[in-house]
């Protein structure tokens, strides 16, 4: 039997014209997982994405995350829904909308999105994302990154070392930052889901988070992903496997999803085996307390 190549079966699907150039909106497809679900494409650029979501492994039987991908805008973004079936996936679904119709005004973006949650009377729906839109300037590539929320955005280079992570709008991360939480502790803290700021109808308008420009290079690696991926492994860890292994942007996709998965579906074994307190890890290695979750992830490969 052939091994499954989404790689080969997303480039024939691309070529043949499947992919609009002003972009779309991946959902995820019921019964495929995040490494299933991946897409490629190709920016307006250059540049190279591996992009795919998917419901994640013994969490809810929905996706609330979505990922946005706008090649001939070199925009992406991943979008991370809360609030539940009927609230968080159309949450979701609305901001990432409202992005890829307008991935240069982010803050209309929001306001827009909230309006249009409220008009549905969603009252306890909202989500959350970051974007990254990729630009050339004098002969070299930047990075615009913007986020609301706790979605996480990595540059790594290609020898593993990680020269850019951004930072959550989150409780945990809000203590970490006054001293009343060490950075070690905020990774098994029980409140890391708490987020600080969202889009939704029941939230006031916050203005977009936005970082200085980061300069990349060919090689890098551009990474988005919601917390189903992000709670689970750290920078470092992820960093960690690309040094040891040399992935590539398809390999790098298809660990992230194995490795998700392995810990999704034995979350409740490795929580009840380790101290980490005590250990400084979990039983399968890993700093962070493991987590069901939807998951969506985008890495670019800088050319």
């Amino acid at each position: 039997m052939e091994r499954f190549d989404p790689l080969k079966q997303n480039k024939a699907e691309n070529d043949a014209g499947k992919v609009p150039t002003a972009g779309e909106i991946l959902a995820g497809e019921e019964g495929k997982d995040l490494a299933e679900s991946m897409r490629t494409y190709t920016l307006e650029n250059g540049d190279m994405v591996w992009a795919g979501t998917d419901k994640g492994i013994g969490y809810k039987d929905h996706n609330e995350d979505r990922v946005v991908v706008a090649p001939g805008q070199n925009f992406l973004a991943v979008v991370d829904g809360m609030g539940g079936p009927g609230q968080g996936d159309i949450a979701a679904q609305i901001l990432a909308e409202e992005l890829l119709a307008s991935p240069s005004d982010l803050n209309s973006v929001v306001i827009k999105a909230q309006g249009k949650m409220a008009d549905k009377d969603m009252y306890r729906g909202g989500a959350l994302f970051i974007s990254a839109l990729v630009r050339k300037e004098s002969g070299a590539q930047f990075v615009d990154v913007a986020q609301i929320g706790d979605a996480k955005l990595l540059v790594i280079k290609k020898d593993g070392k990680v020269v850019f992570k951004s930072k959550d709008q989150s409780i945990v991360q809000d203590l970490v930052d006054h001293g009343q939480l060490t950075a070690d502790a905020a990774l098994y803290d029980q409140r890391r889901n708490l987020v600080l700021t969202a889009v939704s109808p029941q939230e006031k308008y916050e203005e977009v988070k936005t970082y200085a420009s980061i300069q990349v290079e060919q090689g890098d690696f551009v990474i988005l992903m919601s917390d189903g991926i992000s709670d689970n492994l750290t920078a470092e860890e992820i960093a960690k496997d690309i040094r040891a292994e040399g992935l590539s942007a398809q390999e790098l996709f298809e660990w992230l999803s194995d490795a998700t998965t392995d810990r999704m579906a034995h979350y409740t074994e490795i929580i009840k085996a380790s101290n980490r307190e005590k250990d400084g890890k979990y039983v399968d290695g890993r700093k962070s307390m493991p987590k069901p979750d939807n998951r969506a992830l985008i890495i670019i490969e800088i050319k």
